[in-house]
């Protein structure tokens, strides 16, 4: 993945027939954050995100890998497309693909699942999958949670129990934008406005990076006011913690717990039993 082709904007081409487009915040807002959000989440979402819904209907999440899952809850998917459709909604503004065209097969030469669009000739793999859920990923900064092995059943049952008590503390948490405070911040951080018309034409990838920096920036200027008043013992830092034009990396410990309590909603123990 070309790092600089994605922050200049550019289309990701997985093959000839295959390729993500990136979005602006404009186009974003236009289809309705939400919406967009919960799109998203469908193309990243891993079984441990879902291990209560899962083993509510009996099915063990360390048994069911990340495209299987993907293949599982796929039916909701075609739905998702029909309800945006219904609204005068479309997401082509996004992909060159549309997923209702595709429907499971098993591939004849390895036994594999896979997603077939016969009308196009298009096949969606297990590794195209994963292409495909590392840029939505990369464009997005949203890290995959850290899982825990539990080692016996014992540990996983209450890894699972927690989570269902975490489920019920948040049962009641509604939709919390995530691209507003970015463009909030990025507008007044330094206490003058920035352009705000401009930000608008910004893809989601570097808004995201943007919003990354200037806190890298302010974390490092914080750390040499402390070091210049004595506050700090540079002995303590490494180079790195410096470097705010450096390499960032997502932190996998970041939380984005509000977007995904509200797309856990839609995949209830129910609607996965139906499939």
């Amino acid at each position: 993945m070309d790092e600089l082709k994605l922050y200049a904007g550019d289309d990701y081409i997985i093959n000839e027939k295959l390729f993500i487009k990136q979005p602006t915040i404009e186009q974003i807002k236009d289809f309705g954050e939400k919406e967009y959000y919960t799109f998203i989440h469908f193309l990243i979402s891993r079984p441990y995100d879902f291990k209560v819904d899962l083993d509510d209907i009996g099915y063990d999440y360390e048994e069911i890998n990340d495209f299987d899952f993907f293949i599982f809850t796929y039916p909701q998917i075609k739905d998702f497309y029909e309800q945006m459709e219904a609204k005068g909604k479309r997401i082509d503004f996004f992909f060159s693909i549309d997923f209702r065209n595709f429907e499971h097969q098993i591939n004849e030469a390895n036994g594999e699942s896979i997603l077939f669009d016969a009308q196009n000739n298009i096949t969606i793999d297990r590794l195209i999958f994963g292409n495909i859920s590392d840029f939505i990923r990369t464009i997005h900064r949203i890290p995959k949670r850290l899982e825990f092995n539990p080692g016996n059943e014992r540990a996983k049952k209450m890894i699972i129990d927690k989570e269902r008590r975490k489920r019920k503390r948040k049962k009641h948490t509604s939709w919390e934008s995530v691209i507003l405070p970015a463009i909030s911040a990025l507008v007044w951080a330094d206490g003058s406005a920035n352009d705000l018309k401009n930000i608008w034409d910004l893809t989601i990838y570097q808004l995201m990076d943007g919003l990354a920096r200037k806190k890298k920036a302010k974390e490092a200027f914080a750390l040499m006011n402390g070091i210049y008043m004595g506050n700090v013992d540079v002995k303590n830092l490494k180079p790195a913690e410096f470097m705010w034009f450096g390499k960032m990396s997502v932190d996998k410990e970041e939380d984005f717990s509000a977007q995904q309590t509200f797309v856990n909603k839609s995949v209830t123990a129910k609607t996965m039993s139906e499939q």
